[in-house]
Formats: C-alpha cells, structure tokens, sequence
C-alpha cells in the first residue's frame, strides 16, 4: 500500500526550474516591454512615432500628452500586455518543446525543460534594460543606455531564437565536419547572395531614376570614368577653382589615392552608366559572402555553421550602410576593399601569399584608408603561424612577409598624407578637419600630440559615444569577434582613429568599412568544431539587430508606412521624376550645364557638369545652362527670383518657359 502521509507526486525538479524560469521570464519581459512602449523617447529609437500608436493601440493603450516634458506618453495596461505575450510565451513554450522531442528523440518533458530553462533567461534582458535606465537617470551614460535600447531587445530575440535551433539541430554533426577548403557552396547561400544583389541594386536602380542620388560623393566616380574616357581626366567637374576663369580643375587624386574603380572599365564602355558602378559595387559586397563563407568552413568544419556566418555577413546592417549610406548616398569605391580583404585572408590561410599581396593590392586602391588594416595585418602575420593554413610557411619567412607588410602600410600612408594628396590638392589634406581642432592643425601636429598628449587622446577615445560605436561594429555578431582577440587587434589601429572623427561614429556612413572584413575574419576564428551554438547566435543577432538599425528590406522601417525610410518614399519615382524629362528635351548634349546636386547625375555625359550649391558659389563663365531642382530635400531655391544669377544678371540669363510645373528653373545664357 502506498504511504496515505505521502505528499502528491511532485514535478520533476528540473520542469519545475523551467515553469519557473518561463513565468520569471515572461513577467520580466513586460515590464520592460511596458516601460519601453510608454515612452515615446525610448521607442523612437527603434520604430517611427506612427508604428508606435499603433502598437500601444494593439495592447489596449492610450496615448496622452505631456505637457511638462514636451512630449507624448502613453498608458498601456499591464494585464493585456501579460496576457498576449504570456499566450505567445506559453504557446512557444509548448509546441518548441513538442519540435525538439520529435528532432532529438526525446522524452517530452525532457524537451519541455530543456527549453524552458535554456530559452526564457534571454527574456529577463529587456527588465534588466531597465534598471539600468532608471539608474542611470539624470548621469551621463543616459543617452548611452537610451541609445543602446534597440540592442536589448534584439540580443533577447536574438538569444531565445538561437537557444532553440541549437537545441533542435542534429546532437552529431560531425558528418558535415572537415577541414580542407570547401569545394561547394550551400545553395541556401547563393539564394541568399542573390537576393541581396536583387534588393539592394532595385534600391539603387529606384533612387537613380527617381532623381534621389547624389552626385557628391556618389555619381561623381561615373563621371570619373565618363571624363577618362572621353579625354578630360581622371575627375569629375565638381571640384574647381572658382577664383579663376576658367576655372581650374583638379584631379581627382587630390582628395583620396581612390582608383578602384578603373578596374571597372570593361565592364563601362559596354554598359555606360551610372548604375553599371551601383551593380557592380553590390555584387562586390554580396560576394564576400563566399569569402567569409571559406574562412568558416575552415575554422569550424561544418559547412552549416559555415553558411550561418555568411548569412549573418548578408543581414549585417553596418555592411547594407556601405551600399546605401543613411543620407542615401549609393556608390563608395571603398566597398570594393572590403571583398578584397576577405579574400586576401582567405587566401593567405590556404597558403596562396602572390594572391593574397594581389588582393590587399587592390584594397589599398579603393583608399588609402586600408593601409592601417594593411600594417597590423602584417603586425599579426609576423608574430602568429596560423596552425590551421593550409601552407607551413618557415618562421623566418613569416617575419619578414610580415614586417614589409607592417612597414610598407606605414610608409604607404605617410606618403599619401605627407605628399601624393596635399600634391594633387595644392594644400594639406582635407579630412584633417575632421578631428578635434586641440590635436592639431596637420597631420604631423596630430601625430605628435597623441603621442605628447596620451591623456587629452584618452578623453575623446573613452566616451559612451564611442562604446555605442563598437556595439553597432560587435552587436550584430553576437561580439564573436571578441573570442579571437589577436585578430580583432588587427582592427584597432583604425578603429581608434574613426573614435576620433567628429564628423560620423557611428556605422550608417562609409567609414567603417576597412573594419568589416577583420571583424567576420575574428568571427570565423572562434567558430570551433565544438561550438555548435555561436554561428546560430551570430546569425539571429545579425538578423534581430537589423530589424531596428537596417534602412533595407530586413528593417522594419523600410516596410513601415509612417517611416522616414519607407519603401514608398524613397523607391518608388514620383512626379518630380516625370517633369524632369521636359528638362532635358530643352538642353543639348554639348552644352555645359551647371545644376543642382540631385539632377547633376543627368549632366555627367554633357561637355562640361558644374556643381551648383552654397560650396561653389559662382557659375563658371563658360556655362550654358544653369538647371535648379526645386523640390530635392536640400532646395533652398523656390522661385527664379531667388535665382542669383537671373536676379543679378537678367541681360545675361534667360529665364525658359517653365514646363514642369515649378518642379525645375532652367536658366540659359543669352548670346
């Protein structure tokens, strides 16, 4: 007989550990959750203020004014927040655990604490967010903590989705495990390359025919190779000497030893235009996929594992900034430097040094900034044999291909500084003004005070600002690049200088592209044959972090209506696009054309296409025409009588017969 003082059968101790974890899990998630969504200045910095209302409204909240702060707040009752997120908490919960019995053939309730235990602690990040906003209230690290906000909510998707693909993935892989070079790629990857290019060259192809680009620091290279080819000159007309007339041209060559894109001119003289650089700037970003996917391969064995990170390379949100900059600027040549580095390493590491010096070759070409990624490499090179390479190169060898790396990268950008700019430029380099006015006025009097003043450079290196930075870099990759510490080194050196730029520290511009290949190369590293979690953890982090930082398809504002960065907006031409063929009807190819910066692409392939703004002030005599965008986002002109020019000058300009509804104001010089 059973004992009648026996207490009921009790739960298995480890299922009661996970119905606790999930409920502690759960509750800690809505409240920080509800914290989060009634405040407008926490929300903002992941959804637009119209995505908003409409979240607090799913959750049965109401939206209130706040008179003493300025701002909107919003109620949101707890109890519906409990209750659809519990629903959702348990449903995972339950039909997870019913997956992962099925795929590990194990007992149900065996899955059922496994997965409640190892999944729901990822819930608690968003309540401990929150202590440290409260926390940190009214110090200097608030604005810190309010701007990492996004990553917490991230990381905490990123982790319980990664948890439960660890758990459900086969318990031996050691099948798909090998160490020689892969000789095929997963067709999951090439889909994955595929839809990249296909994405992001539609959204460049939109912008362009929606008169969205740029010319400044976009269009501008086309020109370089339209000049080149037509005899006027590796330049675009857009820097000149208004002090002058004529005006006199200067290469290109005197703002960056920037030449990448010549290696583009087979492929121009057949397709001449603009978008052949936009296309071909994107496939150049998408392969490096396969290099990262090599590179994993070899580190970890398994081709699974491999793919993830490559995926993640795909979904990396800093990477789609370099294809389309926040203020939509779509063509940089410093984004060919990042395949070429990838490459480089994957070929040193199958023993293939010709190529790889070919490769860093070519880095070095798409700027001058991948020198100081070209000397610590050779730093790195010199002191660490890689026992992994496929080559066993003797250690005498190692040190001196490492120390005429380390040393040609140094020369290299002092010569390009010291000398090749300032010779094509007539003056010092211009970014110097981009760093703290107290390091100096050259880059000699900066160069000594960061060595005469450590601690004044400490003061600007180790800021919140600058903590944020690398979050945005090591984020998105779960900080994998963390557990290979020497690599990651490689990256410093540049690292520290982009801290010091007043300009951009963040990763929605250009400038952090010469980190990215070291930091997928130090990712790959720590992808050990027994790490079976990181690539899963690297690849759900690249994907949630990118649902709030990514202006592309992975990003919800993309798809959100309301967003500064909806699809709508920006992808799709409008009117102004339409009346602008009326404009080009009215100017002959030979003329000379001076315009404003978003209709200037069209005027690249004329005699000669000036630039037209508040930076060059004066029209060169020898123009022809004078096309004003009236309506692009930075158009401070409305009417022909804001129009210097005309206004000034009637007896010399000629106002034509405007066809376009006020979109444009075509000027044409009297003869």
């Amino acid at each position: 007989m059973s004992n009648p003082h026996a207490s009921p059968q009790a739960l298995p101790p480890r299922l009661s550990w996970a119905l606790g974890m999930v409920i502690g899990g759960t509750l800690a998630y809505c409240i920080g959750l509800q914290m989060l969504l009634e405040d407008q200045s926490l929300s903002s910095n992941m959804i637009s203020s119209g995505l908003w209302r409409k979240v607090v409204g799913i959750f049965g909240g109401e939206i209130k004014a706040n008179p003493a702060a300025n701002a909107l707040t919003a109620v949101v009752p707890f109890f519906r927040l409990l209750l659809i997120n519990g629903t959702a908490s348990i449903a995972t919960w339950l039909a997870g655990a019913f997956w992962l019995s099925r795929k590990r053939g194990e007992e149900y309730v065996d899955s059922f604490a496994y997965w409640g235990w190892r999944g729901w602690p990822w819930l608690l990040l968003p309540f401990i967010w929150q202590i440290l906003w409260l926390v940190s209230l009214g110090g200097t690290w608030n604005p810190f903590v309010t701007a990492s906000t996004p990553f917490w909510l991230a990381i905490s998707c990123a982790g319980w989705g990664a948890t439960f693909f660890t758990l459900a993935a086969p318990l031996q892989e050691s099948k798909n495990l090998d160490t020689t070079p892969p000789q095929r790629v997963p067709w999951a990857l090439w889909l994955g390359i595929a839809l990249f290019v296909g994405c992001f060259f539609t959204m460049n192809r939109q912008l362009y025919y929606g008169l969205q680009t740029p010319h400044g620091d976009s269009a501008m290279y086309e020109e370089h190779l339209w000049n080149l080819t037509h005899g006027k000159g590796f330049r675009s007309f857009l820097d000149y000497n208004t002090e002058r007339q004529p005006p006199e041209f200067r290469l290109f060559l005197g703002e960056h030893i920037q030449v990448v894109h010549v290696l583009l001119l087979p492929v121009y003289l057949i397709w001449r235009s603009h978008l052949t650089l936009e296309l071909c700037e994107t496939l150049a970003l998408a392969s490096g996929a396969l290099a990262v996917f090599f590179i994993g391969r070899r580190h970890s064995g398994s081709r699974r594992g491999a793919a993830l990170l490559a995926g993640a390379y795909l979904l990396y949100f800093p990477l789609h900034f370099l294809d389309i900059e926040i203020d939509f600027k779509t063509f940089r040549p410093i984004c060919f430097g990042v395949p070429a580095i990838l490459f480089a390493l994957d070929q040193w590491e199958r023993g293939r040094v010709k190529t790889m010096l070919l490769l860093l070759a070519v880095a070095l070409s798409a700027k001058e900034d991948y020198a100081m990624i070209i000397a610590p490499l050779g730093v790195w090179i010199a002191l660490h044999r890689q026992a992994e390479a496929d080559h066993t190169m003797p250690r005498k060898r190692l040190w001196w291909l490492g120390g005429c790396l380390a040393l040609f990268g140094v020369l290299y950008l002092m010569l390009v500084i010291k000398f090749a700019i300032p010779y094509f430029r007539g003056g010092d380099v211009h970014y110097v003004r981009y760093f703290p006015e107290d390091l100096g006025a050259t880059p000699g009097e900066m160069v000594r005070n960061v060595f005469m003043h450590p601690l004044r450079v400490a003061g600007y290196l180790f800021t919140p600002g600058n903590l944020l930075f690398a979050m945005y870099l090591l984020l998105p990759l779960g900080g994998l690049p963390l557990l290979s510490p020497t690599r990651l080194a490689v990256a410093a050196p540049l690292f520290g200088v982009l801290c010091l730029n007043q300009i951009a520290r963040d990763t929605q511009h250009h400038f952090h592209a010469p980190l990215i290949p070291i930091l997928f190369w130090a990712a790959a590293a720590s992808l050990t044959t027994t790490a079976r979690f990181r690539p899963r953890w690297a690849f759900a982090c690249a994907l949630c972090t990118g649902l709030f930082f990514s202006v592309g398809p992975t990003g919800i504002a993309f798809w959100d209506p309301t967003s500064a960065f909806s699809w709508q907006r920006w992808y799709v031409p409008g009117e102004r696009a339409e009346k602008f063929a009326e404009v080009i009807e009215q100017i002959p190819a030979e003329s000379k054309v001076a315009s404003t910066d978003f209709v200037h692409p069209r005027f690249t392939h004329y005699a000669r296409s000036y630039d037209y703004s508040d930076y060059r002030p004066i029209v060169p005599d020898d123009t022809d025409y004078i096309v004003i965008d009236t309506r692009h986002r930075y158009s401070n002109i409305k009417l022909p009588s804001e129009v210097k020019e005309f206004r000034d000058s009637p007896q010399t300009w000629e106002l034509l017969p405007d066809r376009t509804d006020g979109y444009f104001i075509v000027l044409r010089r009297r003869r």
